[in-house]
C-alpha cells in the first residue's frame, strides 16, 4: 500500500524516516518539529518542491530525495550544517543554490540525472569525497566571443555601481548616509562581487564558467575531471581580459 501525504503527528522523537516509493506531492511544513531526526528518505515519491522548514533540522545529517519531480532546492539548505549526504538524483534541477556551499560537512553529493549545466563557484570549498553527476549536460570547454566591448547599463545598475563602490570606504559620506535609507540597504545587499575584478554590481552580469580539476579531490563520475562552475562577470571589458580556464555561456 502506498501512501500520497506526510505524517504530520507523533514523529517527533524519530531519529529515521523512510518514506521511499510512495505518491507523495509535497513536505508539509510541519517537518520542522522532527528535530531529532538524522535520516530522511523519501526515494521514488512525486515531490515538486521542499519546504524551508526543512531546512532547520540541525541534526539532520543524510537526506534521500532520488527519482522525484523537484525542480529547485531552497536557498536555506545551507543551514542544514550537518548533512554529510545529499541524494537528489534523477528530478528536474536546473542547478544548485549557492546555499549548498556552506554545507561544510557534506562529503557526499549525488546530482546524477537532473538537468544541471554548471555548479555553484563556492561549491569548490565544500569538502567533498564523492561527487556523482552523470546525466547531466554540463558545460563544455567551448571558446565563445563577445557580442560587443562595452555593455550600456540602465540608470539603476549605474546608481548602484556608484553606490557600491563608495560603501566600501569606511569615511565615505554616502556609506554614512545609506543607514538612513533601509530599503535602498536591502536592495544593495543582494550584490554580486566580480570573479575577475572584485568588483561590485548589482543585476547586470555575464555569466560564465571556469572549469575546475577535482579529479584528484574527491570520488566522482566516470572520466569526470574538469567541473563547470559558474562565475559571474562584471562587463564586458573583464569578459575579453578574463584568464584562459573561464569561458563564456553561449546563448542559444
Amino acid at each position: 500500500m502506498t501512501i500520497s501525504f506526510f505524517p504530520k503527528d507523533g514523529l517527533e522523537n524519530v531519529i529515521f524516516v523512510n518514506l521511499n516509493n510512495n505518491q507523495l506531492e509535497h513536505i508539509p511544513s510541519e517537518i520542522h518539529k522532527l528535530q531529532h531526526l538524522e535520516k530522511l528518505s523519501i526515494n521514488h515519491n512525486l515531490l515538486k518542491d521542499i519546504p524551508k522548514e526543512l531546512c532547520v533540522l540541525q541534526n539532520l545529517q543524510e537526506l534521500h530525495l532520488g527519482n522525484n519531480k523537484l525542480e529547485t532546492l531552497p536557498e536555506q539548505i545551507g543551514y542544514l550544517t550537518n548533512l554529510k549526504e545529499l541524494h537528489i538524483y534523477r528530478n528536474n534541477l536546473i542547478g544548485l543554490p549557492e546555499g549548498l556551499c556552506r554545507l561544510r560537512k557534506l562529503r557526499i553529493l549525488d546530482v546524477a540525472g537532473n538537468q544541471i549545466q554548471s555548479f555553484p563557484y563556492r561549491l569548490n570549498e565544500v569538502p567533498l569525497q564523492e561527487l556523482y553527476c552523470e546525466e547531466n549536460p554540463l558545460l563544455k570547454r567551448e571558446p565563445v566571443t563577445a557580442i560587443q566591448d562595452e555593455e550600456i547599463l540602465s540608470l539603476k545598475e549605474m546608481t548602484a555601481r556608484f553606490i557600491l563602490h563608495h560603501v566600501q570606504d569606511r569615511d565615505s559620506l554616502i556609506r554614512q548616509q545609506i543607514l538612513y535609507y533601509p530599503e535602498a540597504k536591502t536592495i544593495l545587499s543582494s550584490r554580486n562581487i566580480c570573479a575577475l575584478c572584485g568588483t561590485w554590481f548589482l543585476d547586470m552580469w555575464l555569466e560564465c564558467v571556469k572549469f575546475v580539476d577535482i579529479k584528484k579531490k574527491m570520488k566522482t563520475s566516470s572520466n569526470l575531471q574538469l567541473l563547470p562552475m559558474k562565475i559571474l562577470l562584471c562587463s564586458y571589458r573583464c569578459f575579453n581580459q578574463r584568464q584562459t580556464d573561464m569561458f563564456g555561456v553561449a546563448v542559444q
